[in-house]
């Protein structure tokens, strides 16, 4: 008898999904500052400045750097220095939680089990088998990303740093970014966050609201509500 390799596939996302409703709290940064960042390169001599706010030992010489390599730079093992900051990386890695089971679409028998959710996320998304030996449907790989990030960004209690380039093709830059329609959204609505972090987003979404006017969407509705949400804190001001 045949094998219905989508039907396997489609209960694959749904033990993910089952997953995230038991577990989802557990995806969060657990150093003092979470990172959020999108996009390829970034002027150094800007991100220096946020880099050195947070950390005065840290210098970087060069001008333009790829962000994904200086995220690595500060999230991985620094020599000397303690561990701060955290990605969605890190935060995968480090939750306690298994991940959630896998059925080969093939031979409709578990594979090796991954050994953490941030192995888990690349393996059924990026690093995941090409035509019929994918573990997830196209469109559900797409989603994986932007559940965890949602959650990453709903869970954050610390302070944050947000890294970005804007892409001058804004249309590129939304579809591709879970920055932009996922990250930034929740962590606007997000009540947990101190007063400095909420700024910092605040401060970024006008950015982005200045450099893409109308065609930002929504995203300006919740950035006026954040703001009135702010003020209404006891102290502020």
């Amino acid at each position: 008898m045949a094998v219905d390799g989508d039907k396997v596939r489609a209960a694959n996302f749904k033990l993910f999904g089952d997953w995230v409703k038991a577990n989802g709290k557990e995806v969060k940064p657990r150093r003092e500052v979470a990172l959020f960042y999108a996009g390829d390169f970034i002027n150094m001599g800007e991100l220096g400045k946020l880099a050195k706010a947070h950390d005065p030992s840290d210098r970087k010489d060069r001008h333009i750097g790829r962000i994904w390599t200086y995220v690595k730079e500060m999230t991985d093992n620094p020599v000397g220095r303690k561990l701060r900051y955290s990605s969605i990386d890190t935060a995968l890695k480090a939750c306690p939680k298994a991940p959630p089971a896998v059925i080969d679409p093939l031979t409709v028998k578990p594979i090796k089990p991954f050994a953490d959710m941030n192995a888990y996320a690349h393996g059924v998304t990026r690093l995941s088998p090409k035509g019929d030996g994918a573990y997830l449907l196209a469109a559900d790989q797409r989603k994986v990303w932007s559940v965890l990030s949602k959650l990453y960004a709903a869970n954050t209690e610390g302070e944050i740093m947000i890294l970005a380039e804007f892409m001058r093709d804004y249309e590129t830059f939304r579809k591709n970014s879970d920055l932009v329609h996922v990250e930034l959204k929740k962590l606007l609505q997000n009540k947990k966050l101190p007063d400095s972090a909420k700024k910092q987003v605040q401060a970024y979404v006008k950015r982005y609201i200045d450099a893409y006017g109308a065609k930002a969407g929504a995203i300006g509705k919740l950035l006026a509500k954040a703001e009135a949400d702010l003020k209404a804190r006891p102290g502020s001001g």
